[in-house]
């Protein structure tokens, strides 16, 4: 059996799962779009662990047999391209399946894993079907391709031999919003990460009186960070000796770092710009309490954040929101505190009882400690790959 895993676009976590994968089994990757430079070396590190690569770009083979399937695709499946979003999974999945040079397929025996409802799941089907042999697909559904009217999901489901889910949240939405009568396909299949080479020390007290708040993800709105810069100001009007270290890059960067300079908080706020592999690993030890304060803005929101996974990993405790799945890892009361979206006052007043309960940081660190075994990577892969057949 010939092994792919089909991507879109790639994140940290998304390749973290591609090199445990290729630490397990062998297998082909076919990128739909050219990935970001910032994961060149995990890119590397797959190849020399003997991971052929395809990158749709290299390919333009268009012809008059697939043209003319994509037109009967187009008319048996129409309805998956009534709204908007839809439309354009499903067109651009048509022009990435025009262009691929199915001679990249050595047998009629393939088997597919797609990130994603969207375009690499939509190939995937279009895949199944055109070729009406030995080939067959699997897909892991994770935020925004449940959360929009995907039109397209329960079709998927129906013809794949599997759906994934990164959450139980996720697959008792999906039975409800798709009207799924035989959910015998959807399996819970976590996602993880890396645990620390070193395992954390557990601290008991914050050092020097200061306590260590951080955030990182990709800045946009759904991360809560319009409510989660006025707590910093609300923060500082306190008797709370406190620095929020934050790390990450997105379109909100140069907005976030102009309100911190407006509102005087440069020594309150340290940006660390991108981190990786050391840097990361120095950004999450030097912390005492991670901060996460997601928003739910339609499709736009957190399936379970893999930023949270990464956070217990190193025992810190949690502040964040009752959204999505994120109350499967951030447990109020027993790693740290769940609270409700777009409230700057229940940031503030998580970080305060955080502050002013001090002697619960050693229980809250053991327990993130004992959550994070949930969201091992390697182990988690490894019973992903068994579902697959890949192993």
């Amino acid at each position: 059996m010939q092994k792919f895993y089909i991507v879109k676009n790639t994140g940290a976590w998304m390749m973290d799962e591609l090199v445990a994968f290729s630490e397990r089994t062998k297998f082909s990757i076919l990128f739909l779009r050219k990935q970001e430079i910032f994961y060149d070396d995990k890119i590397s590190s797959l190849e020399k662990n003997g991971i052929k690569i395809y990158y749709l770009r290299d390919h333009k083979k268009y012809n008059r047999s697939k043209f003319l399937f994509c037109l009967k695709f187009l008319i048996i499946h129409f309805n998956c391209f009534l709204n908007l979003h839809c439309l354009i999974y499903g067109i651009k999945s048509l022009n990435y399946f025009l262009q691929l040079d199915l001679g990249i397929f050595e047998s009629r025996n393939v088997n597919f894993h797609c990130q994603f409802a969207t375009q690499p799941a939509i190939f995937g089907l279009l895949m199944k079907e055109y070729f009406k042999t030995d080939f067959s697909y699997s897909f892991t559904f994770h935020a925004y391709d449940i959360f929009v009217n995907n039109l397209w999901f329960k079709t998927l489901t129906l013809n794949s031999e599997s759906a994934f889910s990164i959450s139980k949240f996720n697959i008792n939405y999906v039975i409800k919003k798709y009207n799924i009568k035989d959910y015998s396909k959807l399996h819970y299949s976590p996602l993880g990460v890396f645990p620390p080479k070193v395992i954390p020390v557990v601290r008991s007290v914050t050092e020097n009186n200061i306590l260590r708040l951080g955030f990182l993800s990709y800045f946009v709105e759904m991360k809560g960070i319009r409510f989660l810069l006025p707590a910093i100001i609300k923060l500082k009007k306190s008797n709370i000796r406190f620095v929020m270290n934050i790390a990450g890059d997105g379109p909100l960067k140069e907005e976030m770092i102009s309100f911190v300079e407006r509102n005087s908080l440069k020594e309150n706020v340290i940006f660390h710009g991108l981190v990786k592999n050391e840097s990361k690993y120095n950004f999450f030890r030097d912390l005492d309490l991670f901060i996460l304060p997601s928003v739910s803005r339609g499709m736009e929101t957190d399936g379970l954040p893999v930023v949270l996974m990464e956070a217990v990993s190193y025992g810190l405790p949690i502040i964040s929101t009752k959204i999505s799945g994120i109350p499967e890892i951030c447990i109020n009361g027993y790693n740290g505190y769940l609270i409700e979206q777009k409230s700057v006052e229940e940031i503030v007043n998580a970080i305060t009882k955080f502050s002013e309960n001090s002697f619960k940081w050693l229980e809250f660190s053991r327990n993130s400690l004992e959550i994070s075994r949930k969201y091992d990577i390697k182990i988690n892969s490894r019973m992903k790959l068994k579902m697959l057949g890949w192993e």
